[in-house]
């Protein structure tokens, strides 16, 4: 958890003054075991040197295991599997990270009026989405 709070928690918000994410993504961690549970395979697959294929059964279990939460929960949940996912992955595969972010590219456009954790992570996932398309050219 240190890890996640103190590595990746900042460099998520870098751009975001006074930004709330940080205490609000630990509190929901401490309420919910299975955000808890998302924010340390992130931070382990973050030190990692590779990604690991072994992990595709493990974020099955998450899925499983964030369908049963309300709809918030579980799109937070959702969103960070995606940024777990996106360390081991070039621009070319950034937009089959949101596969899993239910309506992550609407929610993008009104993350202002979102309230956090969730709001962070949507705008981590637009500013990728409009890196890929910036740096991938379009396909004839």
């Amino acid at each position: 958890m240190l890890r996640f709070r103190y590595q990746i928690v900042p460099w998520l918000d870098s751009n975001a003054p006074r930004s709330t994410f940080g205490p609000k993504i630990m509190t929901l961690a401490a309420e919910k075991t299975v955000i808890m549970d998302v924010i340390i395979w992130v931070a382990m697959r973050r030190s990692r040197k590779t990604g690991q294929d072994g992990d595709s059964h493990l974020i099955q279990q998450f899925q499983h295991r964030l369908s049963l939460e309300d709809s918030f929960i579980a799109d937070v949940g959702r969103s960070l599997l995606a940024l777990g996912s996106f360390f081991y992955t070039g621009p070319s595969e950034w937009a089959n990270l949101h596969s899993d972010c239910t309506d992550v590219r609407d929610r993008c456009h009104f993350f202002e009026t979102q309230e956090e954790p969730l709001k962070t992570l949507d705008r981590f996932h637009f500013k990728t989405g409009t890196a890929m398309k910036e740096i991938m050219p379009e396909p004839s």
